[in-house]
């Protein structure tokens, strides 16, 4: 394959090549969806439980990450 003019290998990735998705979610219908994509394709993934009932959401460091303070992230 040609990219840019150069040669691209079209060799995917290994488990142990991926850095893993970072999700960051809470137990509600939006963060479940969020997990089936990574988990139907097999692409490594952590998990970041954000507790939207004791306001983390609102959280600085939370906000740097989504400043609409709604999770899937």
């Amino acid at each position: 394959m040609l990219v840019n003019g150069r040669t691209a290998s079209c060799r995917q990735k290994t488990d142990a090549e991926m850095t893993p998705i970072q999700l960051y979610t809470y137990q509600t219908p939006n963060g479940h969806k969020a997990s089936i994509m990574p988990e139907e394709t097999g692409l490594p993934y952590e998990v970041h439980v954000v507790d939207i009932e004791k306001g983390v959401q609102h959280s600085p460091p939370f906000l740097a990450l989504n400043p609409n303070n709604k999770i899937p992230v």
